[in-house]
């Protein structure tokens, strides 16, 4: 009996120190690139593949720490109000510690009101007055366009440059 407690005691020390050398821990803090300030309470997630392996939030200081994750390749995301600001893919086989920065100060959050595609399509006001333009060879758009160069344009007084506009009597 002592015999076989000694070998699973053997056993338990040896596949503990396979697990101390097959996991790795990750420390880091996240950091607005453009304040310089720390980012508190984010979410930083470990990721592999689409799998999610391990979450933690960031302290008030900005600072996390994810322990004993099994070595390996990682996608690193770091999400600030729900929204994923860094990503980036990391390969695990030492203890690490990362500085993360990010950008959050051009984030705004806006609530659009929801749009039906399927509705009808208003008619225009100016197809309603019968005004609107319809083709690009509508001489209304002379006015809008200096294109002196093209033929269409020439010889009508309109448009061309004062050297080639004929006299008005």
């Amino acid at each position: 009996m002592f015999v076989v407690a000694a070998l699973l005691g053997c056993a338990g020390v040896q596949a503990q120190e396979l697990d101390e050398l097959d996991s790795v821990s990750v420390y880091g803090t996240v950091i607005n690139q453009i304040s310089r300030q720390a980012e508190s309470y984010c979410s930083v997630r470990f990721l592999q593949g689409e799998e999610l392996r391990r979450e933690v939030l960031t302290d008030e200081n900005g600072d996390f720490a994810a322990a004993d994750l099994p070595a390996g390749e990682y996608t690193l995301e770091v999400m600030v109000k729900g929204l994923s600001l860094h990503r980036e893919n990391l390969d695990l086989s030492s203890e690490v510690f990362l500085s993360v920065f990010v950008i959050t100060d051009s984030i705004k959050l806006v609530n659009l009101p929801e749009v039906d595609v399927n509705a009808s399509r208003p008619k225009h006001v100016l197809a309603e007055q019968g005004l609107q333009i319809t083709s690009a060879k509508d001489p209304r758009l002379k006015h809008f366009n200096y294109r002196w160069w093209i033929p269409w344009y020439q010889g009508e007084g309109f448009g061309a440059p004062a050297s080639q506009m004929a006299p008005r009597r």
